[in-house]
């Protein structure tokens, strides 16, 4: 009784050893047709490793150890992505070091080479960030991305309240991002566009807005960042104000003391900054560009440091409207 007993424990481990290496030999096969399918499969992996591990298959087997080298290599793959989708220095320096000193920088020579002249072009920008990507674009890699961080949980459940969702019960981003794939964004868009939004709902979405910065959120990812900024824009043209008992509608400027308005205007000339430092680059004037690298705003006041020719740029940065003022004179060529 006691040897049929061991010899059914044997043979349930055997069954279980091998589904597991089939769960593992079938996430490793999986094919990868698009970016964000990448995430899936390493995750699919790595679930599947552990699974065999659980089943007490050494970590020295063959199949297990050329899994481990496939997910390690889809990571980097992943970083490469990431790096040209967020566009931002630091990531892109970082993902370069991750992958040159990993066993794969032979086979990432391709990508590196482009994420070094990424490199070279964000450092010539200083601290400005890229061009962002386009709304559909945007909206399709939020639908895509399988994990979120705080900051683009919270644009997105301010884009969904905007777009007078129920957003009660989304507690989770998978909640969130089945909503995105639910609805037709770009309708609900264009709805909302052409009539009067709630008073209350416009309220709650700048609660929302207010607590993360739009370069927090275009940090955390950069699709959130162009929904961030589009629904401020959709804010600046729907600010309405009681007067003598009538309702009016601001179509030029923004009410001072409204919570927005320091961001908004951080945001309008930022734009200006951005488009005027990329034309540089363009322009293959990157020598240009880098002299701003010390050039620094609060709102509306700036500070140029060792850059002779913030003063003959002035006019070409922002806009003719705008009255720029000098208050502080050195020898050192800050303004």
């Amino acid at each position: 009784m006691n040897v049929e007993f061991f010899i059914t424990l044997f043979s349930k481990k055997k069954a279980n050893q091998k589904n597991a290496r089939q769960k593992l030999k079938d996430a490793v096969s999986t094919r990868v047709h698009h970016g964000r399918d990448l995430q899936t499969v390493v995750t699919t992996i790595a679930e599947s490793l552990t699974a065999c591990f659980k089943q007490k298959i050494s970590k020295s087997d063959p199949e297990l150890m050329a899994a481990e080298h496939k997910m390690e290599y889809l990571k980097c793959k992943m970083d490469v992505r990431d790096a040209i989708l967020r566009r931002n220095a630091n990531v892109t320096e970082n993902t370069i070091w991750r992958i040159e000193n990993s066993q794969y920088s032979r086979a990432f020579s391709y990508e590196l080479e482009k994420l070094k002249q990424l490199h070279l072009l964000l450092q010539a920008l200083g601290a400005f960030t890229q061009e962002l990507p386009s709304i559909d674009r945007s909206i399709t890699e939020l639908r895509n991305t399988p994990h979120a961080r705080p900051e683009v949980e919270c644009a997105v459940l301010a884009l969904l309240t905007l777009l007078c969702e129920n957003t009660t019960r989304m507690e989770t981003w998978e909640d969130m991002r089945d909503a995105l794939k639910m609805i037709n964004i770009r309708t609900k868009m264009k709805h909302i566009e052409e009539k009067e939004i709630p008073t209350d709902t416009a309220t709650r979405v700048k609660s929302i807005l207010e607590k993360y910065s739009l370069s927090a959120v275009q940090q955390s990812n950069i699709a959130a960042g162009e929904i961030y900024k589009w629904m401020l824009n959709f804010l600046i043209d729907n600010i309405f104000v009681v007067f003598g008992g009538k309702v009016f509608q601001q179509i030029v400027g923004i009410p001072m003391g409204t919570n927005c308005a320091p961001l908004l205007a951080d945001i309008f000339l930022y734009s200006y900054e951005a488009e005027f430092i990329q034309s540089l680059v363009s322009e293959g004037k990157r020598y240009l560009a880098s002299d701003f690298n010390f050039t620094y705003r609060y709102i509306d006041d700036v500070l140029s440091i060792n850059n002779p020719n913030f003063a003959d740029y002035l006019s070409s940065i922002y806009p003719s409207e705008l009255e720029v003022k000098e208050t502080t004179e050195t020898d050192n060529s800050a303004s």
